[in-house]
């Protein structure tokens, strides 16, 4: 399943505090839309375990690591454009 939406790119020139606000948006977005699809990946992995396929849940869980680890990055670069923009 593809996603069906896009996210405007900033225009060259354009002003700072208006790609900050735009950004700021992106990164809360991206995180949140990012946990949704870890609590599915979370589920088909017990549901795998369950099944005694040990293995397959294994790689879903490393899916479930590197998108925590992600999140951990839009949540660092959000923060710093927090405090960019406060300033």
């Amino acid at each position: 399943m593809a996603h069906s939406h896009h996210h405007d790119m900033p225009q060259a020139g354009e002003d700072l505090t208006k790609q900050y606000a735009l950004l700021e948006k992106l990164l809360e977005h991206w995180a949140e839309h990012n946990e949704e699809h870890n609590k599915e990946y979370e589920k088909w992995s017990a549901a795998m375990k369950t099944a005694g396929k040990d293995d397959i849940s294994a790689q879903i869980d490393k899916a479930v690591a590197a998108v925590n680890q992600a999140n951990e990055a839009l949540n660092a670069a959000l923060a710093l454009v927090k405090k960019d923009s406060a300033q």
